[in-house]
């Protein structure tokens, strides 16, 4: 058995209830409160009542349905709440996005490392991923990452290539500290390939 409260509301009602509940079981991120917005000026309620629900001023409801315009609903979800990821960060991926860079950003969220990291690191992820791309423009720039696996399928590693450097992507799933365990190999690892293109002294 279990307490219930049963009240009768009319829509209005109901979403004000709505938004009160999710205030007071957790706090939503500035991406939440943004398609929460869009939901209900979509669901035709005006922006004072969305605005109400959400308890924001009319300034701060323009923001959010900014974000919520700039981001595409497939991207925002893939990436989640990102709870540190504030309004000039998503403007910025918006920016990025409106770039001609969904098919870059589709690679990107679909990829293991992405898909295998926490909420703010996927935001972090395909941020990087298209500021890169923009600023290589005009360059060819590899779209999909290669996936350096264990012999036992495990994941350690993408990298992606361009015509100035490689990015190397650890996932957390590589295992605690492994990062920085390459790291510390990677000048040995460089001497070695030196050598062995008969470089020289390597010291």
């Amino acid at each position: 058995p279990v307490r219930a409260v049963v009240r009768t509301l009319d829509d209005t009602a109901l979403v004000m209830a709505q938004g009160k509940e999710n205030a007071e079981r957790r706090a939503l991120s500035f991406i939440e409160r943004a398609f929460f917005a869009r939901t209900l000026l979509a669901g035709g309620f005006d922006r004072a009542t969305a605005q109400a629900a959400l308890s924001v001023h009319k300034s701060e409801m323009s923001r959010l349905l900014q974000v919520a315009e700039a981001i595409p609903l497939q991207i925002a979800q893939a990436i989640g709440p990102a709870p540190k990821a504030g309004r000039p960060r998503w403007i910025q991926l918006g920016e990025l996005l409106a770039k001609d860079a969904d098919d870059l950003a589709k690679d990107e969220i679909a990829s293991p490392s992405f898909q295998e990291a926490d909420s703010d690191s996927r935001f972090q992820l395909l941020y990087n991923r298209l500021n890169e791309a923009v600023k290589n423009r005009g360059r060819k720039v590899s779209v999909s990452p290669i996936s350096i696996r264990t012999a036992d399928g495990l994941m350690i590693a993408d990298i992606v290539h361009d015509v100035r450097a490689a990015r190397i992507t650890i996932p957390i799933s590589s295992g605690k500290g492994f990062a920085d365990f390459l790291a510390e190999q990677l000048p040995e690892l460089h001497a070695k390939f030196r050598q062995e293109r008969g470089e020289g002294d390597t010291k």
